[in-house]
């Protein structure tokens, strides 16, 4: 499955009508390490310790910032208005 999932992703590099960017994190085992060091020119590996700090940061924020929100609605789509949490929860 690993390896399929590696392929196809390389794959996504021969796509002309749409530019994609993929980001993918994981352990770096050598069975991952080794199939992306096939896909030659299409594969950057920067360390999460080489990525700024307030970058870093910023990501966390809007991902958490995303799924809270999601979270919020959820809960309102099923609460009564009374106990409904406001928008700019939490």
């Amino acid at each position: 499955l690993r390896d399929t999932i590696i392929a196809q992703l390389s794959r996504a590099n021969d796509l002309r009508s749409v530019r994609v960017k993929i980001f993918i994190t994981s352990r770096p085992e050598l069975p991952i390490r080794l199939g992306f060091k096939n896909v030659q020119g299409k594969y950057q590996g920067p360390a999460l310790h080489q990525i700024s700090e307030s970058v870093v940061e910023k990501d966390i924020s809007i991902f958490l910032g995303y799924e809270l929100a999601q979270i919020r609605d959820k809960y309102n789509g099923q609460a009564l208005d009374c106990f409904q949490l406001p928008l700019d929860w939490p």
